[in-house]
């Protein structure tokens, strides 16, 4: 569970193995950053208000990374006849073109575009798997009850399809980020979270806030605020949370502007937002697990919780991204 912490069982930074794969992300955000390889953000569009907003929020991301920008639309199979599906792919055709001219010469950031017949899902992850890309931006979550209940919001459905972070553009993107939040339970996938939000160069003079939720005996009555140790009634699992942030903190390399540990006083997607919001996030970061099996069609309730009611831009890493 994220942002989550029982005392005497961290999920994460007591055992070596975190340390070899933070070294190892490390590593990999070197050759990133090395000039080698120019950075890959995927953006969906699909030319409505929502698909702008993520347009913008990547034009930004991609711009202050140093990195190239790929549009990328699905056109839906129908019983057209062939002349209807070419003009119909002609005009999108055109309309991908102008968009992404509009960014080369508008916003200075290199862009191409893709037209892929079929579902929203297949077009960017086969595209993110052609281009290796390091990101997928998606706008906003449009409500649709059966279908989010029956096959999951199209975020969802790229995360158990492909191992690729994927930022949702919720706020409006006025400018870079400013505040962001790390939700941590100190996992190896909470880890990698962090280490690729700052291998795309999200972390870059930014305000970063590493928060965590520890468990305790009895929260009842007890505020998410922070408070001494001296009059914490919970005075053990806390400084064991303590503890392991600064574990954290320093095997990711990731020096926070400030560090959040409150008790776990009510779920832990609602935590986290109660936690962005008195810190005024523009950005909250989580891992999750990519799973197997009957499981694949669970993202996580956690992350699944909070992407979906989000009104800020989330970045979701699964743990097969780095």
């Amino acid at each position: 569970m994220l942002c989550t912490y029982l005392p005497g069982r961290c999920a994460g930074l007591s055992l070596a193995g975190p340390h070899h794969n933070a070294h190892r992300l490390r590593s990999r955000r070197s050759r990133l950053l090395s000039g080698d390889k120019m950075l890959t953000f995927l953006v969906a569009t699909d030319f409505t208000p929502r698909s702008d907003r993520a347009i913008r929020r990547a034009v930004l991301a991609a711009r202050k990374a140093g990195a190239r920008l790929a549009l990328v639309h699905a056109m839906a199979k129908e019983s057209d006849d062939a002349i209807t599906l070419e003009r119909k792919a002609d005009r999108l055709q055109t309309l991908l073109a102008e968009s992404a001219d509009t960014i080369i010469h508008h916003d200075g950031v290199p862009c191409e575009y893709r037209l892929i017949t079929g579902s929203e899902c297949r077009a960017l992850t086969e595209t993110a798997r052609e281009l290796s890309a390091e990101l997928i931006v998606l706008g906003p979550h449009k409500p649709n009850l059966l279908e989010d209940v029956f096959l999951g919001t199209i975020a969802e459905l790229v995360l158990k399809e492909a191992p690729y972070p994927v930022l949702i553009a919720n706020g409006v993107p006025s400018a870079t980020y400013s505040n962001i939040l790390i939700a941590t339970d100190f996992s190896d996938s909470s880890m990698r979270a962090a280490l690729t939000a700052d291998a795309i160069g999200l972390l870059e003079d930014v305000r970063v806030i590493a928060s965590h939720a520890f468990e305790t005996q009895d929260p009842g009555g007890v505020q998410p605020a922070l408070i001494s140790l001296s009059d914490d009634p919970q005075a053990s699992e806390r400084h064991e949370a303590e503890q392991a942030m600064r574990e954290y903190v320093r095997a990711t390399g990731i020096a926070p502007s400030k560090t959040v540990i409150v008790p776990m006083v009510t779920a832990t997607a609602e935590m986290i937002r109660r936690i962005a919001e008195r810190e005024r996030a523009d950005l909250v970061v989580i891992g999750t697990n990519r799973r197997s099996g009957i499981e694949k069609f669970v993202l996580g309730s956690v992350a699944q919780d909070f992407v979906r009611d989000a009104i800020i831009d989330v970045l979701v890493v699964p743990i097969a991204s780095a």
